[in-house]
């Protein structure tokens, strides 16, 4: 079983969803699987995305395509066929630290926690962050005692 299932959406997204593979790929703890779901896209995101997998030699990963049905229906798709321990949603057009899963992994490693949140930065097209609202929390809950237990993962 993979630690993290990344679930993927995509509709009409070949230009972008190499971003966000990519960034799969150079993660330094491989303990994940890769999930796309292809929301009935009339370009060649599924190609494209089938392509990228397989010059990376990274063979855990599904891609299913669906009618039109929206990033919801998606979602909740992906979720049905998740292995991983955890579920994370990546849209198309977003990418992670080459180190996301290894932290993720330290984390749980010392705690069993049933929802792991972290930080993240608005960034432009060019990759610069933006002066958006301040979104710099990370926390874990663990719900079997409803301890609530902060943990800031240092980026």
């Amino acid at each position: 079983m993979a630690l993290v299932s990344f679930v993927i959406p995509a509709y009409n997204t070949e230009c972008h969803i190499g971003r966000p593979l990519r960034s799969l790929m150079q993660q330094t703890l491989r303990d994940f699987e890769i999930i796309i779901i292809d929301d009935g896209s009339s370009d060649k995101t599924k190609e494209k995305a089938e392509r990228i997998l397989m010059e990376e030699k990274f063979d855990n990963y599904t891609i299913i395509s669906q009618m039109n049905s929206g990033v919801s229906s998606a979602r909740n798709r992906g979720l049905k066929i998740a292995k991983g321990e955890y579920a994370a949603f990546l849209d198309a057009d977003d990418y992670v630290r080459q180190d996301l899963v290894e932290k993720i992994n330290k984390m749980v490693t010392k705690n069993t926690f049933d929802i792991i949140l972290w930080k993240f930065g608005v960034v432009d097209p060019e990759g610069r962050y933006c002066n958006a609202p301040s979104r710099i929390f990370s926390y874990a809950m663990k719900e079997s005692n409803k301890e609530l237990i902060i943990q800031v993962m240092k980026f």
